[in-house]
């Protein structure tokens, strides 16, 4: 999250709480065609099975607490199901503009050879 109050959080001035609510949570620190160069953050990691991927717009994980997602995440036994209610989760919370995410599990076995 490339926002100022996700920095504030990050460096332990601000907690979750503050961030949500803060008048400055939209401000973006960097995005695709703010500047001519945008640093791209990446993560390596061993995935196995049953892991998921989740990337929301700040529609879903700025009004769905990360315990509620978890617990979406993991009660739900399809990936369809679980973005679903993660997107009806964020209408319910009063998702400012747009709601949307991407939601895959790994499954080891579709990939051994």
């Amino acid at each position: 999250d490339d926002s100022w109050v996700a920095n504030m959080v990050r460096s332990g001035a601000m907690d979750e709480k503050q961030a949500r609510e803060h008048s400055m949570r939209n401000v973006l620190t960097q995005a695709v065609g703010s500047h001519s160069i945008v640093e791209a953050h990446t993560l390596e990691m061993k995935l196995v099975d049953g892991d998921m991927l989740l990337l929301t717009c700040d529609g879903v994980h700025g009004v769905v607490d990360e315990a509620v997602m978890r617990s979406i995440l993991f009660s739900a036994a399809e990936v369809d199901r679980a973005a679903n209610s993660l997107i009806q989760a964020a209408k319910a919370n009063g998702a400012p503009d747009n709601a949307s995410c991407i939601l895959l599990r790994y499954e080891a076995d579709a990939h051994t050879a």
